[in-house]
């Protein structure tokens, strides 16, 4: 009888010791659990980073080289550039004589260094006064056209206006700064019907502002009086 019990009890003492254990080891396990998930998360997170790490480092690595590149081209052009001749001067306009414009009757001209300068007097074009082309300058007009559209084609035209410096009394101008600009504009149009391209023409109006003989005679207001259609030969 003793021997039942005394067996009994060891049997529930073994089970009470196996569901303790079973009891301790499951938290352990679940622990273990979660720190190997942690574990993992962790890994993974270094595992994006350094793939990170390593786009960039290839993108700037990229980027060095198409510098390096860039700046070897920019050496070899710089080089050829160096190296290379001078670009020549367009040619220089025929001296005196023999700048085109001589032959036509009536008109003055000056050949410097850069331009060639046309003096068509304003009486020639104008009546006094007025802006509006006379019939006779038309056909002075008309050659100074011929020679800009040939020995100087494609050179810019500078159209100058220029009067005495008599106020205006009987005109329908404030003054001679305009009746200067709106004779200036009379050429440019006229020389522009005759092919003469609007894109090199520019005008001004200068009044009084450079006589070139004294306004205080008849003959040096004369002189004062005139357009000029100055050719720039070189920039």
């Amino acid at each position: 009888m003793f021997g039942n019990e005394f067996g009994s009890l060891r049997l529930w003492s073994a089970v009470g010791l196996m569901i303790s254990l079973m009891g301790t080891g499951g938290c352990t396990f679940s622990q273990t659990k979660d720190q190997n998930a942690e574990l993992w998360q962790e890994n993974q997170e270094l595992h994006d980073n350094l793939r990170s790490t390593r786009e960039a480092l290839d993108a700037a690595m990229a980027n060095e080289a198409k510098l390096q590149d860039a700046n070897a081209q920019l050496g070899a052009q710089l080089a050829a550039a160096q190296t290379a001749p001078p670009a020549p001067l367009p040619p220089a306009p025929p001296a005196g004589g023999a700048s085109g414009f001589s032959n036509i009757p009536g008109v003055g001209v000056e050949v410097g260094a850069n331009q060639v300068t046309v003096r068509v007097p304003g009486d020639v074009l104008f009546s006094s006064g007025q802006a509006m082309l006379r019939t006779k300058a038309k056909a002075t007009l008309s050659q100074v056209a011929r020679v800009l559209n040939g020995e100087y084609a494609g050179m810019p035209v500078r159209i100058e206006g220029h009067t005495d410096s008599d106020p205006i009394r009987k005109s329908k101008w404030s003054g001679n700064q305009e009746l200067s600009v709106q004779r200036a504009i009379s050429v440019e149009r006229f020389l522009a019907e005759r092919g003469v391209s609007d894109n090199r023409m520019s005008t001004l109006g200068m009044a009084d502002s450079k006589p070139r003989a004294s306004n205080k005679t008849s003959a040096g207001k004369s002189k004062n009086r005139r357009v000029e259609i100055i050719v720039v030969t070189r920039g």
